[in-house]
């Protein structure tokens, strides 16, 4: 995109048109760049792209539909966020989760970004939980949020975990999970970043995954976009384990 193409930009400017690997990346440590989107950064000890993160609403308009921006996040205060769900019971609250690399935390805001709550979770296996997105639904005749321990960008976990904590107006900082439970795929491990709760209470899961072409002389590994899949798991199993 747009933003890649500024990078590219840079990295030729800067060495000249004399492009090597190690020096391109070196160049790109701590650049910034104005983004129509707003200003972007590339973190120059974790190489993390650092940009603002906004929250937008699909509308009608003289029968299409725009997207409109209605708030942003404070990526300083919540790093990383990934899973986003809204909730039925509190009008205009949002739930957010973080993703891997910080402590699990879902945190509360309204349309705007703004933060009221936030409250850490004692997953079972926090230090290593890749939680990349939040569902919300029923569970045993309540509400709940459903954290999804579900990343694998190397597609080699032995098995994900799902865990759910019963919606409140307010939260402690510490709270307890309601439940929480590990899953394995029937055809082994896989890569994913999105799921939701069905009416019904059960799971469903989208799949993301890469598939390693074969390596060329000369030539460094290659990935490419692999078939996706959809898994569902029913509802009277989450609640039994």
């Amino acid at each position: 995109g747009y933003d890649g193409m500024a990078a590219i930009v840079h990295v030729v400017r800067t060495l000249k048109g004399k492009i090597e690997t190690d020096k391109a990346v070196a160049a790109l440590k701590g650049w910034k760049h104005n983004s129509p989107r707003g200003p972007i950064m590339i973190d120059p000890v974790t190489r993390d792209v650092v940009m603002n993160e906004y929250l937008s609403e699909v509308i009608m308009k003289d029968g299409r539909l725009f997207q409109k921006t209605i708030g942003k996040i404070d990526t300083n205060a919540m790093p990383e966020a990934s899973g986003l769900a809204a909730s039925k019971a509190h009008a205009g609250r949002l739930y957010h989760i973080n993703d891997k690399g910080n402590v699990p935390t879902v945190f509360i805001t309204d349309k705007a970004g703004k933060i009221s709550q936030r409250f850490e979770l004692p997953l079972a296996n926090a230090s290593t939980a890749d939680t990349e997105s939040l569902g919300y639904g029923p569970c045993s005749g309540k509400t709940c949020l459903f954290i999804g321990d579900i990343g694998d960008n190397n597609s080699s976990r032995s098995s994900i975990s799902l865990a759910w904590i019963e919606e409140k107006a307010t939260y402690t900082a510490a709270e307890k999970l309601t439940g929480q439970i590990s899953m394995t795929y029937p055809d082994g491990a896989h890569n994913a970043e999105g799921f939701f709760i069905d009416t019904n209470g059960d799971f469903v899961i989208f799949t993301k995954n890469l598939v390693r072409e074969p390596k060329r002389p000369g030539q460094k590994k290659k990935t490419s976009a692999g078939p996706s899949g959809i898994y569902r798991l029913a509802a009277a199993k989450i609640a039994t384990g």
